[in-house]
């Protein structure tokens, strides 16, 4: 679970909260493309032979989970700012 901000009139406004956890999430998305496209190829494991692709493999999903994690978390802290601040205007 995470920690979610208190939207209220002192604190940042769910508006621009909002904004900079989208930005970050459209950022993160773009990565992660970046990423899935480094999946290993086999042929360039094989000549180390035993289980070095299908480690190599393992690693790969092990760090696309951790990314989308955090993708995870920007969009429930987005649904947070969404559902507290229901008027709010998109940019």
């Amino acid at each position: 679970m995470i920690q979610k901000p208190t939207i209220h009139s002192n604190g940042t406004s769910a508006a621009v909260l909002l904004h900079a956890y989208t930005e970050a999430a459209q950022a993160l998305n773009a990565v992660l493309d970046l990423v899935r496209a480094t999946v290993p190829n086999g042929l360039d494991y094989y000549p180390q032979g035993g289980n070095a692709c299908h480690n190599a493999l393992a690693e790969h999903d092990t760090r696309v989970a951790k990314l989308r994690q955090v993708l995870h978390e920007l969009e429930a802290l987005m649904r947070h700012c969404e559902e507290n601040a229901p008027f709010i205007t998109r940019r």
